[in-house]
């Protein structure tokens, strides 16, 4: 049986080797073929023949025309009479994995804009034919315009025919263009730009808690592709910067509150923690990146206020934010219920030694699965809410002041592995159903005012249980010697 392979936009099998599959080309004769392709080079191609093979695809829609321009302002950069179109991201060695086959698909998200193309010449747009397409893709190009190649090559999907169909009509012609020479990479030299810019604010040294620093900045380099230095990771169909990942870079120096940092309008992830900001404050910006699904600024010397606008960050899995410096850092009570108020997508909260002064508020995320607000001066009475987010597995109230007993039904926390609330002024007695949960493996209860009996209980998981400093009576308990 002949090689088939299934066209993206149809699920349609397309015959490769001429013979089977339900989609068929005729065979056309030598002499027709040649006259064919003349009479096509001298004729004004229709959208039917601008699709070439793709004609089998639904007609387009008004909308998907207006969003084939919005493409177009984005992805043509004017060069005299020519566009150049961005073909391919590069990825580090990712780009020289990529396989002959592979990169076809990426020049065909170029070459498709070849609609546009006709429509800004219906509409008087002045554009000189073929349009160059440049790619850093010798392979690709080879198998798209070479018919030895393109015919030996086994499994040929139904975009490399309407490549050929572009270029033998005239429409398009390829130029091979190093990755490095890529004027196409426009679209992201200003996130280098940003990058250096950010570098450049600070000196590297080592710190107490990472040794000797990973120095991962200085490997940094304008002549590459920002999308490959260490450390930095891009969406691969936008080329814009989604993460960037500076923990333990020995950066110190001051974080200015207007970094070019902010510059990154795409970043969903950003750890910079464990560096020294020499008591720089955290800026407002940050509120800006409103794509930041994880944010991470521990241990990296920022004092002052952390800032409201942390709250518009409502895309937020992970915030952490704590410093080495008791109470170096302060959260208002206003702008800590704001904060729990708006950020309704957190899985995890860790705002150690952060001074807030307030209760506990009562509208925590449902998503939960760490809750870390140890030593942030927190008030009042141990609400019962707080044991009814089920998704819980880590929950750390230690060193605040706390007051009144442990809720008795605590049988929500059913995926609970770790409970610290000591250093408080809890009371009352200890539920016997605590030590029982599940999942609980380390328990600490000590330095509280506790009182009455511990109940014999049974725990197949429990591994530290600590309950010293308290006004216990009785026995202990055989459950504690096993």
């Amino acid at each position: 049986m002949m090689p088939v392979t299934r066209s993206k936009n149809t699920g349609k099998q397309v015959d490769v080797a001429a013979g089977e599959g339900t989609s068929k080309s005729p065979t056309i004769p030598a002499n027709q073929s040649e006259a064919l392709a003349e009479h096509a080079s001298e004729t004004s191609p229709s959208p039917e023949e601008i699709r070439g093979r793709r004609t089998i695809a639904p007609e387009p829609s008004i909308n998907a025309v207006d969003q084939d321009l919005r493409n177009a302002v984005q992805l043509l950069t004017p060069l005299h009479t020519q566009y150049i179109f961005r073909t391919d991201v590069s990825h580090g060695d990712l780009h020289f994995m990529l396989q002959a086959q592979a990169q076809v698909p990426q020049l065909i998200h170029s070459i498709d804009r070849s609609q546009v193309i006709q429509l800004l010449l219906e509409l008087g747009v002045s554009i000189q034919l073929p349009v160059a397409v440049l790619s850093n893709s010798k392979s690709a190009m080879l198998l798209a315009a070479n018919p030895v190649f393109h015919e030996r090559t086994k499994h040929i999907e139904i975009d490399c025919h309407f490549i050929r169909d572009k270029i033998k009509s005239g429409m398009i012609h390829t130029i091979y263009v190093p990755t490095q020479h890529q004027l196409a990479d426009l679209l992201t030299k200003d996130q280098a730009h940003a990058l250096l810019q950010f570098r450049q604010m600070f000196t590297i040294k080592a710190s107490d808690y990472c040794g000797p620093p990973n120095p991962r900045t200085l490997s940094w380099n304008k002549s590459t592709d920002c999308c490959s230095w260490d450390r930095v990771q891009c969406d691969e169909t936008t080329g814009q910067v989604i993460e960037l990942d500076l923990t333990c870079s020995g950066l110190q120096g001051k974080f200015h509150s207007n970094s070019s940092l902010f510059q990154l309008s795409s970043l969903k992830r950003l750890d910079l923690s464990h560096n020294d900001f020499s008591g720089s404050i955290i800026s407002p910006k940050f509120g800006e990146l409103s794509s930041l699904t994880h944010l991470y600024l521990s241990r990296s010397s920022f004092t002052g206020i952390i800032p409201a606008e942390i709250s518009h960050l409502s895309k937020l899995y992970v915030l952490r934010i704590w410093t080495d410096d008791p109470y170096g850092l302060r959260l208002g009570p206003y702008n800590f219920e704001l904060l729990i108020k708006k950020l309704a997508q957190l899985r995890e909260l860790d705002l150690y030694t952060v001074s807030i002064s307030s209760p506990i508020p009562l509208n925590f995320s449902f998503y939960l699965t760490k809750l870390q607000l140890s030593g942030a001066q927190l008030r009042g009475i141990l609400p019962e809410r707080v044991f009814h987010l089920s998704n819980l597995e880590y929950l750390y109230l230690s060193s605040n002041s706390l007051t009144g007993p442990i809720p008795s039904n605590v049988s929500g926390l059913q995926n609970l592995q770790r409970l610290y609330l000591s250093s408080n002024y809890l009371n009352g007695t200890i539920p016997s159903r605590i030590f029982s949960l599940p999942s609980l493996s380390w328990l600490d209860l000590s330095n509280n005012s506790f009182s009455g009996k511990i109940q014999e209980f049974k725990s197949q998981t429990l591994v530290l249980v600590s309950v010293k400093q308290n006004q216990l009576q009785g026995p202990i308990p055989k459950s504690f010697q096993g």
